[in-house]
């Protein structure tokens, strides 16, 4: 799909997904899967394969089955939120230069804040490069909740 505000590829799609003005949803994808847009809020569940998401404004919130695929997941305005199985193996890169950072995932990791930039970097056994970055907004990496195959994501405070 091609259009004038977003572009999206992906490999399959036995799930489904839902795009309206400002917000795209969607599980059980599976990729490579890239997703580029200007102002779009984003959440994906259930996801496997590589993914690629750059929006311009807008926030994001992933949560990967398993096993984890490389993520690059980039907002030049916008929160990061993601939710990660708790038996997940990956690698960590997360990067904020005008907000927070948290950590509810657990140990491994190190967060470092200089006045409103923050960086989260570790590792979680020796899995795939999860690249996360927004210039402006908060980014949260925490461990999903299993509340059931159909749960619908929790959406991002506003």
């Amino acid at each position: 799909f091609s259009g004038p505000r977003t572009t999206l590829s992906m490999e399959g799609l036995p799930g489904e997904v839902s795009m309206s003005l400002g917000d795209f949803t969607g599980s059980k994808i599976t990729g490579p899967t890239r997703l580029a847009g200007r102002s779009r809020d984003v959440e994906i569940s259930d996801f496997s394969g590589p993914l690629d998401i750059r929006i311009e404004r807008g926030d994001l919130n992933l949560r990967p089955g398993l096993p984890v695929a490389s993520i690059q997941a980039h907002s030049r305005s916008g929160d990061i939120r993601l939710s990660l199985p708790a038996a997940a193996q990956f690698t960590l890169n997360a990067s904020t230069n005008n907000g927070a950072i948290s950590n509810p995932f657990g140990g491994g990791f190190n967060i470092e804040s200089r006045g409103r930039k923050g960086s989260l970097r570790g590792a979680a056994g020796s899995g795939p490069a999860i690249e996360l970055e927004t210039q402006r907004g908060d980014i949260t990496v925490q461990k999903a909740v299993t509340a059931g195959v159909n749960a619908p994501l929790e959406k991002l405070d506003q």
